[in-house]
């Protein structure tokens, strides 16, 4: 569903063509990290950063900000577990 939203909002001329989805495992122990990694793999609009332990929602959020402060002009935090409406990135 991100991707979609992605190109729709490019569609729209609202971002960039070229802007990306990134998102940053906390230190899951479950399959997050292999999925993550495949999608990556399949799909260069994805990319991922892996933290070797959960370190809290606040750190886990500023090194998805400072890893693409070199990018991006502008960034949405949304969390992927569709607790937050996607819609709201409009």
């Amino acid at each position: 569903m991100f991707k979609e939203k992605l190109a729709a909002l490019s569609t729209a001329g609202q971002i960039a063509e070229d802007s990306r989805i990134l998102f940053v495992n906390d230190g899951r122990k479950d399959r997050t990290w292999e999925v993550l990694e495949n999608r990556c793999d399949s799909d260069p609009v994805f990319t991922a950063i892996k933290l070797s332990r959960n370190r809290g929602y606040q750190s886990t959020l500023l090194t998805g900000l400072l890893k693409v402060k070199e990018y991006a002009d502008i960034t949405i935090s949304i969390d992927c577990d569709g607790q937050d409406d996607i819609n709201a990135m409009d």
